[in-house]
């Protein structure tokens, strides 16, 4: 227990030291190629890969445009492997507020929860950094986990119409 407590320490310090949040442990998921996820890999911001009407549509929920005068938010997700049971991630969001007070409420510019998927299902809505995704939420073999920030209304927060959003795969 304690040297899986220092290695994710240790991939912690190298990852905010080389400006990535990523961690560097061979418990994290795997790029969507099948590779462990490193920082010069397969770790993409989904802000590029999927807008459009289709993937909107796919999800239910439609694209709520940041105030491009305020910090743009993003977000960084990495998984480190639980030891009892599926994965613990930790949802990494810049320039945006967890807001689960307001939830439901009149929209407020980078403020919010987010929305976990796996393999294009909805499991979860999340108001803050870490959630521990249990395996009954994973197929066997690859999964690919998507984490959106939404706004008070549900819908997801975009810049400049693509989704502000980040995804990897884990192994089960």
């Amino acid at each position: 227990m304690q040297k899986g407590i220092l290695l994710f320490l240790a991939g912690l310090i190298i990852g905010v030291a080389g400006g990535h949040w990523l961690l560097s442990d061979s418990n994290l998921g795997l790029g969507k190629h099948g590779e462990p996820v490193t920082d010069d890999m397969d770790h993409e911001d989904m802000t590029g890969d999927m807008s459009g009407d289709m993937a909107d549509m796919q999800m239910g929920y439609t694209l709520v445009e940041v105030d491009a005068e305020l910090p743009i938010p993003k977000v960084e997700i990495a998984a480190i492997k639980d030891t009892m049971n599926g994965y613990n991630l930790r949802i990494m969001a810049e320039n945006f507020t967890f807001d689960p007070e307001t939830v439901g409420g009149v929209n407020e510019p980078n403020r919010g929860h987010a929305h976990v998927y796996v393999n294009d299902t909805k499991v979860a809505r999340v108001y803050g950094e870490w959630f521990h995704l249990d395996d009954k939420y994973l197929e066997e073999g690859q999964n690919e986990i998507l984490v959106t920030l939404n706004a008070n209304d549900h819908n997801e927060w975009a810049y400049q119409s693509a989704r502000i959003a980040d995804t990897l795969r884990v192994e089960k």
